[in-house]
């Protein structure tokens, strides 16, 4: 926040003893000078300075006094006519320029005002105020060439023109010239040491630069100067937080509240303060109060939508998300989070609804396109769904995550080279994307790449000692090739971090019928159909266990319950249990 000081100045002439042609003239316009100027008696002064003029009507600095005493009381227009009679009597009258355009600015006749200063000016070229005051205007008027050069010519006038200096520091701050802005500060520091807003508006400068430091030091001397000063806090709690001053930045914005109870950007800046301590209740109550005291506020109720997500308080998100797209039907945020937790609720259709919108609002919002594409495979859409993928990858290049999402779609279409190929690219992207490699694996495993397979899993492994599912998958490829003791183990390990995955307990049944532990195979598949009942394969892998085991009537429960199932893989089960029989016979004969 910067602040312009508007220093209107006014130069009196107190013309006690000044000759006029009627003494009376004179003790009246002393009179009326004297209630002025001691007694700020506006009413008196013009009364009396009145009678001087109708004694004297060429009386130009009762003209000028009694101006004065009129804009005290507000008589704009009164002031201007007193003014320009003065100027009327002695066209060289500086101050009465000068005045007239004080009287003029504030009667909004800026191209007036400029006029008057320019003649004071061409008056007393060392008018150092005239200069001041018309670089206000102008700056006010975007002139800012002009500004800074009347600026200039205030200081160079009077070195220790303190507004001056800090007008000119405003201009050079927006036109980035900080180390310029920051010496025109210090020197009206220098000059008036008592002044908060120099110190603030070198606080500013230094905060642009990332200086937080000395940004800090000076918000604080100004809040020594000036407790109440509210944007000091507010700056100060900023550089706080930049320097990870999380605690001192929350202290700041609770005081500016203390100051102003309605200060609803001390609310929302202290919310994520809350939030980054834990604070989420906290938090929500700080957006709350933002809402409340502004209820077109939608970027409260966004964040507080967020929070309320995260503390699955999906109802109470759902109100804020909508409350947004009340104030704000364009607001692409609030339809993209809203397609989250329709979507977490099964809502696709919902879902894709809202992030279509979203995407209407902001073509190049790439995770726009990700999320629905999500959704479109949710409902059965591939094609749909590979098509979004692929934007949000010519959006964002550098998205593992939309690689890794269009190979599972390709694989779900066959397109198993197209699947490894973005799985690859996943990883060049992302070295270490465990789920790449895990993803990749299974693909090669499918296409009988089973060392290919066997090194994606051991580097999904390496990444993350703790990715059951990896386990699991080497588990499968290793008895594929044969190693039937480590893939044992690595399904073992698999279980004790995944307990509940039911294919481990599967693969894990196979390596050990393969190895003709028949009980300890039968105990693994036994597991997994107690895990996912609905899975065919379980059974039917089980009755091929009981069938070796010579127990046929359990055999072939279990191979009906698996072709009830899944019917597809009736061809293969009989298959296998007609070699199990021809072995069976071959032996007993």
């Amino acid at each position: 926040m910067r602040h312009i000081t508007f220093l209107i100045m006014l130069l009196l002439l107190i013309a006690f003893g000044v000759a006029a042609q009627s003494p009376q003239a004179e003790q009246y316009f002393n009179t009326g000078t004297n209630l002025l100027t001691q007694q700020k008696d506006y009413d008196g002064a013009i009364a009396n300075l009145t009678k001087a003029i109708e004694l004297y009507p060429q009386y130009s600095i009762a003209y000028y006094n009694r101006a004065i005493a009129r804009r005290g009381k507000g008589d704009i227009n009164g002031a201007i006519a007193d003014y320009t009679k003065a100027i009327q009597i002695n066209p060289r009258y500086a101050e009465a320029h000068f005045g007239r355009a004080i009287a003029r600015d504030l009667n909004v006749d800026q191209d007036g005002a400029i006029l008057d200063y320019s003649i004071a000016i061409e008056i007393n070229p060392r008018y150092a105020a005239a200069y001041y005051n018309r670089g206000l205007i102008r700056r006010l008027r975007g002139e800012l060439d002009g500004a800074f050069s009347d600026f200039s010519n205030a200081i160079d006038i009077n070195p220790n023109y303190e507004e001056a200096l800090i007008a000119r520091g405003l201009i050079y701050h927006e036109r980035n010239n900080h180390a310029k802005a920051i010496e025109d500060y210090s020197s009206a520091i220098r000059v008036r040491p008592e002044d908060s807003l120099a110190y603030y508006d070198r606080g500013v400068a230094e905060q642009d630069i990332k200086e937080f430091t000395g940004a800090i030091a000076d918000y604080s001397k100004a809040i020594q100067l000036n407790p109440k000063y509210t944007s000091a806090y507010f700056n100060r709690a900023y550089c706080k937080r930049s320097k990870g001053d999380i605690d001192g930045a929350l202290a700041d914005y609770s005081r500016i509240i203390e100051f102003n109870p309605d200060y609803v950007q001390a609310y929302t800046n202290r919310a994520p303060i809350l939030k980054e301590k834990g604070d989420l209740d906290g938090a929500i109550a700080d957006y709350t109060k933002a809402v409340r005291i502004f209820p077109q506020d939608a970027d409260s109720f966004l964040s507080r939508g967020n929070l309320k997500k995260q503390k699955k308080d999906l109802d109470g998100a759902l109100y804020d998300y909508n409350k947004v797209l009340e104030i704000n039907p364009n607001y692409g945020a609030a339809y993209y989070n809203r397609s989250l937790i329709r979507s977490d609720r099964g809502d696709n259709d919902g879902a894709i609804q809202d992030l279509t919108k979203a995407i209407e609002i902001d073509p190049k919002d790439s995770d726009a396109y990700y999320e629905r594409a999500l959704s479109r495979k949710r409902k059965g859409d591939i094609n749909g769904a590979i098509s979004d993928y692929t934007v949000a990858i010519e959006l964002n290049p550098r998205s593992a995550s939309a690689y890794l999402s269009r190979g599972i779609a390709l694989e779900d279409k066959g397109d198993r080279s197209g699947a490894i190929a973005d799985y690859s690219k996943a990883i060049e992207i992302s070295p270490k994307y465990q789920q790449a490699y895990y993803n990749r694996g299974l693909t090669r495993y499918d296409q009988q790449d089973i060392d290919g397979a066997i090194a994606d899993f051991s580097r999904a492994v390496e990444i993350n000692p703790e990715y059951g599912y990896a386990y699991s998958g080497r588990c499968l490829a290793k008895k594929a090739k044969g190693d039937l003791a480590n893939a044992i183990a690595d399904c073992t390990m698999a279980i004790g971090l995944l307990p509940r995955y039911a294919p481990s307990y599967n693969y894990r049944g196979l390596a050990r019928k393969t190895r003709g532990e028949l009980d300890s195979a039968l105990a693994d598949f036994s597991k997994a159909i107690e895990l996912n009942p609905n899975e065919g394969a379980y059974y039917g892998n089980r009755g091929l266990t009981y069938l070796m085991m010579g127990n046929d009537s359990l055999a072939e429960q279990d191979l009906a319950a698996c072709f009830r199932i899944n019917n597809s893989l009736r061809s293969y089960y009989e298959g296998e249990a007609a070699k199990i029989r021809q072995k069976r016979g071959s032996q007993e004969s």
